[in-house]
């Protein structure tokens, strides 16, 4: 029971940090708080699981109940959505996200190269995202209906392969079902806290695309697991820096044969889905896109108006902040030392699971390192990032839940 209520704790303290810490702690001291709550949970995860190491999982068949439940969890968000929708009808009036994406897609449906840059603001954004984050937008158009639409539809079908993956678990069917709801918990917090940051972003498409990948590791599926990163790998930046980590564990502990499946598939997806269509016919746009984020971060840190106002600091929920207060220089360098050093925590994560898989590589397979590895890097990246906005969380926070449910799933056999 103790062990049901620490998780539960962890994950609603956390998600609440996220939305509505700044209100609780204020500005300065949320950063602190909420590194410090959402470090806890893979702690626990491991303290918990190297404690009963022995996982419980029925054998692989189809447990349509999990499955049915895990979609509903997501279904039922449809009213609470479609409301936002409504009272948010043009994103475009507040931000530019949803444009980059809605012109990569009608440009590409019309014939033409995407990835130019976008006249209708002032500021000419350029487009930043990767495929897969804005093909799904062929599901709306089809249809007919809101572009944002896509990514619920995502994320319904990927809570049907989560609930597939908890209720294979020998287990109370109370605790089950709790368990399969937990990540639908993070689309209500944020329709309730965040209701802005959901319905100007295109977010839900990135949960879906994690939440498969977290399902993947923790359910030793090798197969969802490559059909996660290919997602994930193609849609955003951010997992880029895990991947290395995974790569070296499965070499170490998978036969050569079924590792050069598993790139092979990634690489020939990248090849196919980004370099032939894209990269190949103008190489700059990976260097176009890397420098106009560089340039928001340096404007965010600048800050906007008179006086100068930045916005992401505001809320709270990364270190933005006191980095800019701690390195010197323009403002151009400090974002270039502040992803120096963001960098370097990425290179030291990477020997960090390394380390804990040579220590307990007897209590813990690879999977069972991966999986948190991949929360605590994501969290890292975020906290000392130079730009990171609120919505950045969602998928962090779909991990989470999941993470949170193998805690209060974990027993012996």
């Amino acid at each position: 029971m103790l062990k049901n209520i620490a998780a539960l704790g962890l994950f609603f303290a956390q998600t609440y940090l996220v939305l509505e810490g700044e209100y609780l702690f204020g500005r300065a001291e949320n950063p602190f708080v909420l590194f410090a709550v959402s470090l806890a949970i893979p702690i626990y995860f491991f303290r918990i699981h190297l404690s009963t190491p022995q996982q419980i999982g029925q054998p692989s068949r189809l447990r349509w109940t999990g499955i049915a439940l895990g979609m509903l969890s997501f279904l039922v968000c449809f009213w609470g959505l479609r409301r936002l929708f409504w009272d948010l009808p043009d994103p475009a009036h507040w931000s530019d996200v949803i444009p980059q994406i809605d012109a990569l897609y009608t440009r590409f449906a019309r014939g033409e190269f995407p990835y130019k840059t976008l006249q209708q603001f002032l500021w000419y954004p350029y487009p930043v995202y990767m495929p897969m984050h804005w093909l799904p937008l062929w599901i709306t158009y089809a249809l007919n209906i809101d572009v944002r639409w896509a990514g619920v539809f995502l994320m319904v079908l990927a809570g049907g392969v989560y609930g597939w993956s908890a209720w294979g678990y020998n287990n109370s069917v109370v605790k089950k079902v709790l368990v399969v709801l937990l990540p639908s918990v993070v689309v209500w917090a944020f329709l309730v806290w965040g209701r802005f940051d959901l319905g100007v972003s295109y977010e839900t498409t990135i949960a879906a695309y994690y939440l498969v990948l977290a399902v993947g590791l923790n359910s030793k599926n090798l197969v969802i697991t490559t059909i996660g990163i290919i997602l994930c790998l193609l849609s955003r930046y951010t997992m880029v820096f895990w991947l290395p980590l995974f790569l070296l564990l499965l070499l170490m502990n998978a036969p050569i044969k079924k590792n050069l499946i598993v790139w092979l598939s990634i690489l020939l997806s990248i090849v196919f889905v980004y370099i032939i269509p894209f990269y190949a016919k103008d190489p700059k746009i990976l260097v176009n896109g890397l420098t106009y984020h560089n340039e928001c971060a340096v404007g965010e840190w600048v800050g906007f108006g008179n006086p100068p106002f930045s916005a992401t600091f505001v809320s709270g929920i990364y270190f933005g902040e006191y980095l800019r207060s701690i390195f010197s220089g323009d403002m151009e360098h400090r974002v270039f030392q502040a992803r120096i050093l963001q960098a370097l925590l990425m290179i030291g994560l990477v020997i960090t699971g390394l380390v804990l898989h040579k220590k307990w590589k007897h209590k813990l397979d690879i999977y069972d390192i991966s999986l948190p590895m991949l929360y605590v890097f994501l969290l890292f990246f975020f906290m000392f990032g130079v730009l990171t906005y609120t919505y950045y969380y969602f998928p962090l926070l779909m991990i989470s839940g999941l993470l949170c449910g193998r805690i209060m799933l974990a027993g012996k056999k």
